[in-house]
């Protein structure tokens, strides 16, 4: 498989992403007092995972390509609620949200972050409920789906012009939709 461009560029993305994630989780647990011993296993762990990814990707490992979807997956929602909320991109976000609020009003907005961030609070945080999709974690994703070995190697090229033939005379038929693989 021949690693492109594209997936060269999120690798880096994960890779960074996951690197300034547990420089920024290593200072606030540094910085914080007395944070309780399974806080430096649990909030580095996801960044770790996006950094391992990250590099699997850019080698264009199975595994890497696996990994990478998943850590992608775990930045696509947004969640606030009054007991819990989760937040978590590493790299870049340009989260969408709806929100409302607990006087019944509700609100949308869309951003664009750069950095990476882990919020995981369970107990009452807010007073307003949202849901947030990261756009850049979706894409990213798309992109991946098409990277994915058994739709990039499923066909040979040689093959797909034939797949335009007519069954009967078997001359060329243009196809009116561009296929996409």
């Amino acid at each position: 498989m021949k690693t492109d461009k594209g997936q060269k560029v999120l690798a880096l993305i994960l890779v960074v992403g996951g690197v300034l994630g547990i420089a920024e989780m290593v200072l606030a647990l540094a910085s914080s007092q007395a944070p309780p011993l399974w806080s430096y296993l649990v909030y580095p762990t996801p960044f770790l995972l996006s950094v391992i990814a990250g590099i699997g990707l850019w080698r264009d490992s199975p595994w890497g390509l696996k990994l990478s979807i998943g850590v992608l997956v775990a930045q696509v929602f947004f969640l606030w609620s009054p007991a819990f909320v989760c937040v978590f991109y590493t790299g870049a976000a340009v989260p969408v949200v709806l929100m409302l609020d607990s006087q019944g009003s509700s609100g949308f907005s869309i951003a664009a972050w750069l950095g990476s961030d882990l919020n995981l609070f369970i107990g009452e945080v807010r007073r307003q409920y949202a849901l947030g999709l990261n756009l850049a974690a979706i894409f990213a994703l798309g992109y991946l789906f098409r990277l994915r070995p058994g739709r990039r190697d499923a066909i040979d090229p040689a093959e797909r012009v034939a797949l335009w033939k007519h069954p009967e005379t078997k001359a060329d038929v243009k196809p009116r939709i561009k296929p996409f693989f």
